[in-house]
Parts: structure tokens; sequence; C-alpha cells
């Protein structure tokens, strides 16, 4: 799977790919990962920071200015972008 939006047909459906970015008080800036609440049918699969991608921890504290790659099944996608983009977007 390539780029955002990426999409790949397997036996349970089209798999998306979405990228978010968290900005500067929001309520993923200076928490771990496992402190979140993430959404239903929503996979943390990698995390960009300073150009550098990795595969996100429990203990990986999210930063403002992070890129995040979620994966999704393609009913849950529009579900997702809108709870990933207020996780990454909400202030405290």
């Amino acid at each position: 799977l390539e780029g955002q939006g990426a999409k790949r047909q397997t036996a349970g459906g089209q798999k998306v790919l979405s990228e978010f970015v968290i900005m500067g008080g929001s309520v993923l800036e200076g928490r771990t990962v496992m402190e979140i609440n993430w959404p239903k049918n929503c996979l943390l699969v990698a995390l960009a920071r300073d150009g550098k991608e990795m595969i996100p921890r429990g203990k990986t504290k999210l930063m403002a200015g992070d890129k995040l790659t979620v994966l999704t099944d393609e009913r849950d996608a529009g579900y997702i972008h809108d709870k990933m983009e207020n996780l990454c977007y909400t202030s405290f």
C-alpha cells in the first residue's frame, strides 16, 4: 500500500491507508500511544517525525508535527477520518 488513501483488496474488503498530522495543542500532543482511546476499527501503523518513519509502540510519545498513518476498512473510512481529524486538531 502506497501513499495516502491507498487501497488494497483483501478477503474482508478494501483496506484504506490515511495520513493525519498532529497539530500543536491537540489532545494527542504529549501523550503516549497507549494513553489514546483510538477509534474502533483503526490501526496505527506508522509515525513519521523529522523525515524518519517508525512503527509506533505503546510507549511512543506523540508530538506536534508527527504524521500518523492509520489503516482501516473502506466501509469505516469516513468515520475514522472524522475521528482522527478530531483527535489531531482538537485542543484540550
